[in-house]
């Protein structure tokens, strides 16, 4: 028996059924959580304004020079997010600087971006991979993450595109450059708060005899070596370069 074919009910029945499909949301292609209501990308387009309205953005800061879209300004706009675009005020200081980004551009970007009242925030550059990948490796180091953690995340995002001017710059910024904002997010106070928890207990524990110079914590009958972040390994670059760019 011929198998019946649909007629005008069942093709009106399947164009119904795509209608009530939910929309395709798609997030920007270099999308990724830095820390809670702290977002980084590429630029976005058109396809990504749906997703990107769900973040509830308050303010998006723009790394690269280039100037947004008439389109992702009207977004932004229409959306109350306020934008600052730091890469169009400075950008490399000379065209034969080594250093993708100026140390004052990064300090300023650093405070905004540890400044709570910004939140939530979209951090973004032109491919969402070099300036926002130094942002945000720059960050890593103020949470104390240790280099090889921060260049796993660098090269998650840029992969073959990786820059090594981009990892110096990271290893070799100036952290004392940093002035933190009164009002630091959660997740940065809470950090600072267990760290600072940290310290006084390994003094104790110094005090107490039971670190030896090594490092290494004794306990009854165990030993556990004292974790230190980016300060336990050697320097990647050269020391030629740190020299040169180290400020003091």
């Amino acid at each position: 028996m011929e198998a019946a074919r649909p007629g005008p009910s069942g093709a009106r029945a399947n164009k119904g059924a795509d209608k009530d499909e939910p929309p395709r949301v798609s997030p920007p292609v270099a999308f990724g959580i830095v820390e809670p209501r702290v977002y980084r990308s590429n630029v976005p387009t058109d396809a990504s304004f749906e997703f990107l309205q769900g973040l509830g953005l308050k303010n998006a800061l723009i790394m690269s020079p280039e100037l947004p879209t008439r389109r992702l300004r009207s977004f932004f706009e229409s959306n109350g997010v306020g934008v600052r675009h730091l890469g169009l005020e400075a950008w490399r200081p000379q065209d034969d600087d080594p250093d993708p980004l100026s140390a004052e551009l990064l300090k300023e970007a650093l405070e905004f971006v540890l400044d709570g009242g910004t939140h939530p925030l979209l951090i973004l550059c032109s491919s969402g991979l070099h300036a926002t990948g130094v942002l945000v490796g720059c960050l890593r180091r103020l949470q104390r993450w240790n280099l090889t953690s921060i260049f796993q995340e660098y090269t998650s995002f840029a992969a073959e595109k990786s820059r090594r001017s981009n990892t110096q710059f990271i290893e070799t910024f100036d952290l004392d450059l940093v002035t933190l904002p009164p009002s630091l997010p959660q997740w940065f106070a809470e950090q600072q708060q267990m760290e600072t928890e940290d310290e006084a207990q390994l003094r104790r524990l110094e005090e107490a005899g039971r670190v030896d110079e090594s490092g290494v914590v004794r306990g009854e009958g165990t030993a556990a070596a004292r974790y230190l972040f980016a300060a336990s390994g050697g320097t990647l670059t050269t020391d030629a370069h740190f020299g040169q760019h180290k400020m003091v």
